[in-house]
């Protein structure tokens, strides 16, 4: 596999992993709840720009239903993968789905879609990557994946659980 193929991968995955994070936060509220992300990154030779989305669907007595969409584009030394893609997955209810946030570190104020708005941030680090959430009430308004040489930053820009 080619470095850039590789750069590609490896940026597909740090989207999913995004995702991950993200959607515990649409369980358990109305059928069609949603939260939509803008997707970005910086890095040197390489770029991610697109939107993810993930939807609760609804529930049985024992699991609860989640999509996730993802329309982006991935740029590597010149060349470009669009992605887009949609899953539906099915989560227990009685599984341990919390995510963990880290530390949190403070509160700050962010600019948002919706106007300033006051936001507790949390913070994990594992050896080189840190991820830091900014998370007002239910919403997650922003998150950054931080790693050497790379920032992914997934803000929020569409929701009807406000």
């Amino acid at each position: 596999m080619g470095k850039t193929a590789i750069i590609i991968v490896a940026a597909i995955a740090v989207v999913a992993v995004a995702a991950a994070g993200l959607y515990f936060f649409v369980l358990n509220n109305e059928k069609h709840d949603y939260l939509e992300y803008t997707v970005t990154s910086t890095s040197p030779g390489v770029t991610v720009d697109g939107t993810m989305r993930i939807t609760f669907l609804g529930e049985t007595d024992t699991q609860m239903q989640i999509k996730f969409d993802y329309n982006f584009n991935i740029t590597a030394e010149g060349a470009t993968i669009s992605v887009k893609y949609s899953e539906t997955e099915w989560v227990d209810k009685d599984a341990d789905i919390g995510w963990d946030m880290g530390e949190k570190k403070g509160t700050a104020v962010i600019d948002t879609k919706w106007g300033p708005k006051n936001v507790d941030i949390y913070e994990e680090t594992d050896g080189g990557e840190t991820i830091r959430w900014y998370i007002a009430g239910k919403i997650p308004y922003k998150m950054e994946l931080i790693t050497p040489g790379y920032t992914l930053t997934v803000q929020l820009s569409k929701t009807n659980m406000l």
